[in-house]
């Protein structure tokens, strides 16, 4: 099974992991990792490895971070140019959690499972306004 690493600024990654444990149920091979205020850089690679390492069984990690271009993405990175088993996908958000974690078994592989995290998570923005407006004019239309 394809572990997961949440990586977060603060608390964030733990907070995304309990609402995710109140709607899908506790997950396996998953845990949160936050970066936390005086902590440096090697002290979040130490952690970040331990994690990975605590969630791979030879099927790979997938690390989602909250930033890009942030210090919870750049120690991720460094880790991943070390080792061939593990993806990182930046904007880590709720919908992309649940996504991951619904579709992990039937990823084909680690950079599947990557690539449908990137689509939940862009999929999961979404402007209410507007869709209520589409659906409003469909049910006018009757295109419902």
């Amino acid at each position: 099974m394809i572990g997961i690493v949440i990586v977060s600024h603060l608390h964030l990654a733990e907070a995304l992991l309990e609402a995710t444990r109140m709607i899908y149920g506790k997950p396996e091979k998953t845990v949160a990792v936050p970066l936390l205020e005086g902590e440096g850089l090697e002290d979040l690679k130490a952690k970040v490895m331990e994690a990975i390492d605590s969630v791979d069984d030879g099927d790979g990690v997938l690390v989602l971070v909250d930033l890009f271009g942030g210090t919870t993405m750049n120690v991720s990175a460094l880790i991943a140019a070390e080792r061939n088993n593990v993806e990182i996908v930046a904007g880590v958000n709720l919908p992309m959690m649940l996504h991951v974690l619904f579709e992990r078994e039937e990823a084909t592989s680690l950079r599947d499972l990557a690539e449908k995290a990137l689509y939940a998570g862009k999929e999961g923005v979404v402007d209410v306004r507007e869709k209520i407006l589409e659906k409003l004019r469909k049910a006018r239309d009757g295109n419902v």
